[in-house]
């Protein structure tokens, strides 16, 4: 195991012709081995050009995917005309009404449609949206839309399948959905039957029309959808499609497309390497997407799954394009592309190819929301239609200036400590113990004495590191259940951040090449806790089931819990973030107070992100993971009331446990022996993160196991 620093490699035996030649070779084989067995597939990212596209499907037809583990359905009914010629009509004067339904042409669009330039060439724009977007601004009338949590709706899968969504609150504002917006627009714009209406009188001809009443949008859903399906026109049918949320058998039908082997070859003479330049990468932001979440607080400061940076973009470089360029960390550089130019941060990545640059999207909003606006770098101002994903030829140049960039993990090694322990699935077969033996933590005696924790609940946690994949859902799960607070990029840069679960992320040589690997690190509740032993107050201590508590009334902010802990999971919480005016007028937290986001709030939408089970903080006290002991209080009250002293085996399940979408992460009693956090507390290839310490941590991780192919390298 060597760890992969960031200093530039020696001549990367990859990018010789002989090793690619090899790993071609040993893919080759692998599909062709899966072939036999009918189970070989290759795929490639959407972003791809088509030409890769016509390549991949020609593959899977000479691998026998087809039926087995590929299938095609008829293509989504794509709207008519392309916004490239729509903006051309707009610039003509061809258009004299246009009306935008939940969509931000204005700053998402390529940027040689000059789609804002166009807009102001139309007499009337009607924008429907969430906020007062870059679009909305540039409209004559901007309308409120209703969230999709707010209103019914309908969604088609990839396949076809069609699937209703229903409200869950009602609307907090005066807001349409965009359902009954093109409805209402709809009947304005139905003809009057001439045949049957009155004439006019003196009196009313001047007088409005009366206005069309409101629709009712689950009536409409229904309508529709039954002039497709006639079955769906019974009430039983469709209250059952409603509570299921699928209209069953509604995909597409499956079709055999033959593959025209003379244009695939014809278009894999387009896919060709740039000769000279830099590559410019666009990809969607890991926690904005395209932008449309930039106003999302919770978001912003969720620190990237690989450069772990909250509040930014910046550009992406590898470590020996950096070297060749002469760039470091939090440089300012211009990145030249299809004649438009970018200022713009850098940071540097290992594993990204030489001769590339990645531009992630969603940043530098000008009308994004209180939290969004000014958020990042605007990727799009060079983004062109003709490549919208991979631009070739882009030049780079260093301004000399620096940009702060805030990061929320500032130490990307272990040491030489076997932290994030993984090995490969050879190495597993022939010593299933080999992560508990690369530190001895047998035979360990206390300076204390050590209470027993065999009775009752014991809470525990279980962390598999072969299924984690960084995706930060945990996070947020933990911000968003215990009303951590956000602090704004200036407080991440002096790592005062607040989340009380975080993911580490080491990069390490594996095989010759950068591999990233993250670790969930959330409070580890000790029963040897170090920190129960300095803190002068007895806030923090521990309970007969194994938690380590913080008494917030007792805390006096002396952070000796936090130097003492050797995982350092406490965050000290430095100022009153619920927002007093106090500190907004001595220039304290101005990333987010400024913007007014914690006062002025009328309609109470932001108490409404609180969690009523869970204190607010305030200033001057440590904070940390309390194993959502909210959730544990009332999973055990709940048993009591129906006759039960235990609670059974998921009945309490802590928030990062409950949303992680791959199942890393299992909370449960440690004592009862049926319970999946026992069973996988005991496994071989489990481990306690510095247990040589005798700490004795409640939460176990289960090695992370690889599986590469012995003839790759």
């Amino acid at each position: 195991m060597k760890e992969f620093n960031l200093p530039v490699p020696a001549a990367d035996a990859l990018d010789s012709y002989q090793n690619i030649q090899k790993r071609i070779t040993v893919i080759a084989a692998d599909l062709a081995a899966a072939a036999r067995k009918n189970r070989a597939l290759v795929v490639c990212g959407r972003r791809q050009p088509p030409a890769v596209h016509a390549i991949v499907h020609a593959l899977n037809d000479a691998l026998g995917a087809v039926g087995h583990t590929l299938t095609y359905t008829q293509a989504h009914e794509s709207p008519a005309g392309q916004l490239g010629d729509l903006v051309k009509e707009m610039k003509f004067g061809k258009v004299t009404a246009l009306v935008m339904a939940g969509v931000n042409p204005a700053y998402d669009a390529p940027a040689d449609f000059a789609f804002a330039d166009a807009l102001k060439s139309v007499p009337e724009t009607i924008h429907l949206g969430l906020r007062l977007d870059e679009t909305g601004r540039l409209s004559k009338w901007h309308l409120p839309m209703s969230h999709d949590l707010e209103s019914w709706g309908d969604a088609r899968a990839h396949d076809g399948t069609v699937s209703l969504f229903q409200p869950l609150i009602f609307p907090l504002y005066a807001s349409k959905s965009a359902v009954e917006f093109l409805s209402i627009w709809n009947q304005s714009a139905a003809p009057a039957d001439a045949g049957t209406s009155p004439a006019p009188s003196a009196d009313t001809a001047a007088a409005p029309p009366p206005a069309a009443p409101a629709p009712d949008v689950r009536l409409l859903l229904q309508t529709f959808w039954s002039a497709r399906i006639p079955k769906l026109a019974n009430a039983a049918a469709w209250r059952k499609v409603v509570h299921d949320g699928i209209i069953a058998e509604s995909a597409y039908p499956l079709i055999q497309p033959a593959v025209r082997s003379g244009a695939v070859v014809q278009s894999m003479a387009s896919v060709t390497p740039a000769s000279s330049g830099i590559e410019i990468v666009f990809a969607p932001d890991a926690r904005v997407y395209d932008g449309r979440f930039a106003n999302n607080a919770w978001l912003q400061e969720c620190p990237d799954p690989i450069t772990k940076i909250t509040w930014d973009n910046p550009a992406l470089i590898g470590t020996a394009t950096a070297a060749s360029l002469g760039i470091e960390n939090e440089d300012e550089i211009e990145i030249t592309n299809a004649g438009r130019s970018l200022v713009i941060g850098v940071w540097i990545v290992p594993g990204i190819a030489d001769n590339s640059i990645t531009l992630t999207l969603g940043g530098g909003r000008a009308s994004a929301g209180q939290v969004g606006a000014g958020a990042g770098f605007n990727t799009y101002t060079i983004r062109d239609s003709a490549a919208p994903y991979f631009a070739a030829g882009g030049s780079v140049r260093k301004t000399g200036r620096k940009i702060a960039i805030a990061r929320a993990q500032s130490h990307d090694l272990m040491e030489g400590r076997p932290i994030l322990r993984h090995g490969t699935q050879e190495e597993y077969r022939k010593n299933p113990e080999f992560a508990r033996e690369m530190v001895k933590t047998e035979n360990m005696e206390s300076l204390f004495e050590e209470r027993k924790y065999d009775q009752g609940n014991q809470w525990a946690m279980s962390i598999d590191l072969s299924l984690c994949t960084g995706c930060n859902a945990c996070v947020v799960a933990c911000q968003s259940e215990n009303n951590v607070p956000v602090v704004g990029k200036e407080q991440v840069i002096m790592s005062r951040e607040m989340q009380w679960m975080r993911i580490d992320r080491y990069v390490e040589e594996v095989d010759g090449d950068p591999v990233a690997m993250s670790q969930p690190m959330p409070c580890q509740h000790c029963e040897n806790a170090p920190c129960e032993q300095v803190c002068p107050a007895a806030a923090t201590s521990h309970t007969t089931e194994g938690l380590n508590d913080i008494v917030y009334n007792r805390c006096i902010g002396t952070r000796y819990c936090e130097n003492n802990c050797p995982y350092k999971i406490r965050r000290f919480n430095y100022f009153n973030w619920t927002g007093s005016d106090d500190l907004i007028q001595r220039g304290f937290i101005k990333e987010l107070m400024e913007r007014r986001i914690y006062r002025n709030d009328p309609n109470g939408t932001i108490k409404m992100a609180y969690n009523p089970d869970v204190t607010v903080r305030g200033r001057g006290v440590m904070e940390k993971c309390t194993f959502c002991v909210q959730r544990l209080t009332r999973a055990k009250i709940e048993a009591k009331a129906q006759g039960r002293e235990t609670v059974e085996d998921g009945e309490a399940v802590s928030a990062c446990a409950q949303v992680c979408p791959a199942g890393a992460i299992v909370f449960g009693n440690q004592n009862d022996p049926a319970s999946r956090v026992a069973k996988l507390r005991n496994l071989d290839r489990g481990y306690e993160v510095l247990g040589e310490l005798n700490v004795r941590p409640r939460v176990t991780y289960q090695a992370r196991l690889r599986n590469p192919n012995p003839q790759w390298v």
